[in-house]
């Protein structure tokens, strides 16, 4: 159950004023606001990231000299709905490594996704990590 500070506040100010007139507190925990119901049923139904696919441009020199050592790698992200988002960034391995920790996932929980793939995996969370986490972040965003 996701709350924010504000839903947390007006709880508790829901579980005070049913003591003080005389209601149960679990009877007022479990009567939910028009707005949090309202919310409830306008979430989007799980979307599962089914494949993440990375490959270079076109007319990509590996090798080349850059002004800025970016990586031009398009991070694909496929989801069992249709949905591909696109990012861009990382290297192969890289890549390939947070996305083992990634795919199967909700595709809308961007930010528990984040939190997973930076503590997850067998490369320390430096640079190059953070890199391809990016390159997958954007793409969720769609």
């Amino acid at each position: 159950m996701n709350l924010d500070r504000r839903s947390f506040a007006k709880s508790l100010t829901g579980v005070a004023g049913s003591l003080i007139a005389g209601r149960t507190a679990v009877t007022a925990l479990t009567q939910g606001t028009p707005a949090s119901l309202a919310r409830a049923q306008a979430r989007l139904p799980p979307v599962k990231i089914t494949k993440i696919r990375a490959f270079y441009p076109l007319n990509y020199d590996r090798n080349g000299p850059q002004a800025f050592p970016q990586s031009n790698m398009v991070v694909l992200v496929d989801t069992d709905a249709g949905i591909t988002g696109i990012g861009q960034g990382g290297s192969p391995d890289t890549v390939r490594n947070v996305a083992r920790s990634v795919i199967g996932k909700n595709a809308f929980d961007t930010e528990m996704i984040w939190q997973a793939a930076f503590m997850d995996g067998f490369y320390s969370p430096g640079k190059e990590r953070l890199h391809a986490l990016g390159a997958i972040d954007l793409a969720l965003w769609f």
